[in-house]
């Protein structure tokens, strides 16, 4: 079926003859982002409608339902947009109206480059847009920064449970301290994504003090680099943004079970429906996790439930609401440090229980968050979004420390009453188009407020005695009166920010913007009264030039300033108090400069290649247990990834990271030039999926990760952790089963061997620590969808 349809311009007519032209369908589309309503009606009405991800971007759709004709109901669902339809061959083909700006010329015609891709293992994974990167949907190719967008398709065909796992998919994403029990702690291009800076949900500011769960996550998103404009105050490693499902359009019933060879074991139910002619949906997951590991003295249970909601409140207004609650507790297999020669301990088992039963982490994270999108016009969109986020978090820790050549120690613990850690995030903007002369331009304006707050529970920390790595010793907990501690922070980070992207042809683009963040940081000491109080303003500009010499290359060369709070010196650092615990130190301005090229090597397949230097100073606790910051840390590295069908078999995820990371300027001989703790120079990774076609409904998939050496501590005085590589195994089988008098159900059948050559590796390499790696694990699971 095919259209020749001009909005605006009547009488439009199909280019079909006869009775088809006016036959008439159910139509049963609600109101969501306009190129998720293009794919339905085209799935709906049997056509062949293409448009580029970057016309559609920020647009929003009108609900479209009953018994209408093909034309009548893209009529309805483009009206409004400043859109056009045409029939191109045997294709529908959704255009730009024509406008005239100020000027009176008219604006260029978009070119069509093909059709929205949502990261499904038919379209290589490959994902088009991603809000990330100035608010408002955006073509990631014609986006002059590195983003990679991982898909829940991605998410569970690679069995990815946490973020740990991302590592295995770009080679810039570092698991960077991993341990049962624990939630990973990640670095971006070296440097680490600070829990309570670098995260998002849904955009906006999320603590992440536990393992975050995927089951309601549409996608995860990781912006590499400096992020002051998308952040404010944050870490220069970049920014990791959870992307919650929403509604779907067809009801939806999935059930997922699954489970692994040491006992852990999940069920899993995801939910949605919509009402009143579609203008209200739901949706709902929940999830129940028996937690077990490689080490059987580590269980633990986790409890989970989410609800998204959106309200077509008008035509052009649109509410929507997420809920999200985990309850979670397992007990801690700890880390190890360098013996006191500098060495590493040899062959630990992993699978041996180095921890204290007691020590378990308990957290309890509830998150709330809404958005309130009005279009004031075909052009112009306001949009007031906020979040909530609450982390309760007692903790019983038990480390080994004074670590001897013959693995003999001390067990040392930290038990914590509880800490409660807060954010929340208010952001008013306005999004829009229009045109000057023979430019046209795409502004985003509006104002963020963060803040986020810590108050430490009372706490008791000491040693117990002697124990060994090889023949673990048990003690009971402490029964010793915890000490009255009301210690704490609270930080405010408020400004404005604008970006405007300038497009004065259909090859060259300028995105100028910056923002404008002011701090107001304090410390609060155990008997909760304010020690230390900082504030600071201060602009972080950013800028892009884009040239496209052809319609599908990008090119781009982009600097950027970034801007974090320099942090409160920590009580403790590896157990032992630091000497200027609860001061505040000032804030840490970060360069970036970086240039790229964005083009497809076929037609389904897509690579990337950037070039980077990110300048940071360099905060941190010294060999004195002072929180100091001594010179700058100089990252510069080049990345190239590749993604897609190669084949109507074949698929290819691949990425390396080739990273000069140094301390420069420290005024200290035992670190001038060195490389920081924890950064590998090497990371590579390489996913190949086969479908054969002798094998309908099989799909194969192996993954190779290889991460060079790190050093343990800043002097390098310690043995560096060895350099590793992992492989994984994994299929999937899907069908669908008809039984009399029952609907049709879709069953998902997916498998896998993590580390196939049991590899002994260290997972953990930060804050001069060690944790052993998993071993070969073999897991099963199954979806189900009625």
């Amino acid at each position: 079926m095919a259209i020749a349809l001009a909005v605006g311009h009547v009488p439009s007519v199909y280019a079909q003859s006869g009775a088809a032209a006016t036959a008439t369908m159910t139509i049963n589309i609600p109101a969501q982002p306009l190129g998720q309503a293009l794919n339905e009606l085209a799935r709906q009405a049997n056509l062949q409608m293409t448009f580029p991800a970057a016309l559609v971007a920020g647009k929003q759709a009108r609900a479209v339902s009953g018994q209408l004709t093909a034309q009548q109901a893209i009529d309805r669902m483009l009206s409004g947009t400043g859109l056009m339809a045409a029939t191109e061959g045997s294709a529908v083909v959704v255009r730009q109206s024509p406008v005239q700006p100020s000027g009176g010329a008219t604006l260029p015609t978009v070119q069509v480059v093909g059709t929205t891709r949502e990261g499904s293992a038919a379209d290589g994974y490959r994902v088009d847009d991603s809000a990330l990167v100035g608010f408002t949907d955006r073509s990631i190719r014609d986006t002059p920064r590195s983003i990679r967008v991982i898909s829940a398709d991605l998410i569970k065909d690679q069995r990815v449970t946490d973020l740990d796992a991302l590592g295995r998919l770009d080679a810039s994403v570092t698991a960077s301290y991993k341990q049962p029990g624990f939630h990973a702690r990640t670095e971006i291009r070296g440097f680490d994504v600070a829990d309570g800076q670098n995260y998002r949900y849904n955009g906006m500011l999320f603590l992440r003090q536990q393992l975050t769960p995927l089951e309601n996550k549409q996608r995860v998103e990781v912006l590499k680099g400096l992020s002051a404009f998308e952040a404010g105050f944050a870490a220069p490693s970049g920014v990791i943004n959870f992307v919650t499902k929403r509604p779907t359009v067809e009801p939806l019933t999935d059930l997922n079970l699954s489970f692994d060879q040491y006992g852990d074991a999940l069920a899993h139910i995801d939910l949605s429906r919509r009402f009143d002619d579609g203008r209200v949906g739901l949706r709902i997951n929940a999830a129940a996790e028996t937690l077990r590991s490689y080490i059987d003295e580590t269980p633990g249970n986790r409890q989970f439930a989410s609800l998204a909601a959106d309200w077509r409140l008008t035509n052009r207004t649109l509410l929507t609401f997420d809920a999200e609650y985990q309850a979670r507790k397992q007990v801690l297999q700890p880390s190890f440090r360098p013996t006191a020669s500098g060495t590493i301990p040899r062959n630990v088992d992993p699978t041996r229980f180095i921890g204290q039963s007691w020590a378990v982490y308990d957290t309890d994270n509830l998150t709330l968050s809404g958005r309130l999108e009005h279009r004031f016009n075909d052009a112009w969109t306001g949009i007031v979004e906020g979040n909530w986020n609450r982390t309760l978090h007692p903790f019983n820790e038990a480390s080994v420390v004074n670590l001897q050549d013959n693995g003999a120690g001390t067990v040392s613990a930290f038990i914590a009453s509880g800490t409660k850690r807060e954010a929340e995030t208010l952001r008013p903007m306005v999004q829009g188009r229009f045109a000057t002369g023979g430019l046209t331009h795409e502004l985003v304006f509006g104002y963020a407020l963060q803040s986020t707050s810590a108050r430490n529970g009372d706490s008791f920390s000491g040693q117990l005695g002697p124990t060994n790595l090889y023949a673990p010793v048990q003690y009971p907990k402490p029964t010793t009166a915890l000490t009255r501690s009301q210690s704490g922070f609270t930080v405010k980070d408020s400004g404005f920010f604008l970006q405007d992207v300038i497009s004065f042809s259909d090859a060259w683009m300028l995105h100028v913007g910056g923002r404008q963040a002011n701090i107001d940081q304090r410390s609060i000491n155990a008997a909760g009264a304010e020690s230390a109080r900082y504030e600071k303003s201060r602009f972080s500009p950013n800028a892009a030039i884009v040239f496209k010499p052809m319609p599908d290359v990008t090119t781009y060369l982009s600097y950027a300033e970034g801007v974090e709070n320099g942090g409160v010196a920590p009580q403790t650092f590896n157990s032992q108090p630091v000497t200027n615990a609860g001061s505040i130190r000032p804030v840490l301005v970060s360069e970036q400069w970086e240039a790229g090229v964005k083009a497809p090597l076929s037609p389904r397949v897509d690579a990337e290649l950037s070039v980077f230097q990110i300048e940071r100073p360099s905060d941190f606790v010294d060999n004195t247990l002072t929180f100091v910051r001594e010179g700058n840390r100089v990252h510069r590295g080049v990345e190239l990834s590749l993604a897609g069908r190669v084949s109507n078999e074949w698929t290819l995820l691949g990425s390396a990271l080739l990273l000069d990371a140094a301390l420069e300027r420290t005024g200290d001989a035992t670190t001038e030039g060195k490389r920081p703790t924890s950064v590998p120079k090497r990371r590579y990774t390489l996913t190949a999926e086969y479908s054969p076609s002798q094998l309908p409904g099989w799909a194969f998939n192996a993954n190779w990760s290889y991460t060079g050496n790190r050093p343990l501590d800043n002097a390098h005085r310690f043995e560096f952790a060895p350099s590793f590589e992992v492989v994984n195994l994994g299929f999937r089988y899907r069908t669908t089963l008809n039984r009399s008098g029952l609907a049709a159900k879709a069953i998902t059948v997916r498998g896998g061997v993590a580390n196939l050559f049991d590899k002994r590796y260290f997972s953990t390499s930060n804050f001069g620590q060690l944790v052993n790696g998993a071993p070969r694990t073999v897991s099963l699971g199954v979806d189900m969808s009625f």
